[in-house]
């Protein structure tokens, strides 16, 4: 089931991170689609289902944030009913548990870190850096061990997955790596 990092650098930039590896019972491939991507200015990293991950990159439409409306409100409203729709429409029933229950990802948007879970919950933390998957919890032990060094964080995220495939077999590198930037409307760039 992989794993996904997140941390929040503190200057309006989220890194993303995630492993390589598509496993099949006892069976495992490196695959080239990657599991972290920007689209819309808004970045995302995605475990479980590739073809719910392909979904997301290719057919999901990211909504317009409403005016006056809050970052966690249009997570939780707007952001939530778009993708409820989405998955709908290319035959998951979002209603059935078996179909969605390895949907989880994480969205960097407008600087700050949710965590979308198969029931469509959206959680934020207080913490600046989150990680899923079969790995994520030595990710996040990791991460919680050198949030106070002065690492650069791009290091930190790589070597939360390294720690990761240390002690799960469910992650394997190739360890893919993007920054995405907090921006002021929905149309502005990120690298």
């Amino acid at each position: 089931m992989s794993c996904v990092v997140a941390y929040d650098s503190g200057n309006g930039t989220i890194y993303l991170a995630s492993d390589s590896i598509g496993i099949d019972g006892n069976d495992y491939v490196i695959r080239k689609d990657k599991k972290v991507f920007i689209k819309d200015g808004v970045g995302f990293g995605f475990v479980g289902s590739f073809r719910i991950g392909q979904i997301l990159r290719s057919i999901f439409k990211v909504p317009k944030k409403k005016e006056n409306q809050s970052d966690y409100d249009y997570m939780c409203s707007t952001f939530i009913d778009s993708l409820y729709k989405c998955l709908k429409s290319k035959g998951f029933d979002p209603g059935e548990k078996n179909e969605l229950g390895e949907m989880e990802f994480l969205v960097a948007y407008n600087g700050k870190i949710y965590h979308i879970l198969c029931d469509f919950q959206v959680a934020i933390y207080d913490t600046p850096y989150m990680s899923i998957g079969a790995g994520g919890r030595y990710a996040l032990g990791y991460l919680w061990g050198c949030s106070g060094s002065n690492f650069p964080v791009e290091d930190k995220v790589r070597l939360a997955l390294e720690c990761s495939s240390s002690f799960s077999a469910a992650v394997k590198a190739p360890f893919e790596v993007i920054k995405v930037k907090k921006y002021k409307k929905q149309t502005d760039c990120v690298e």
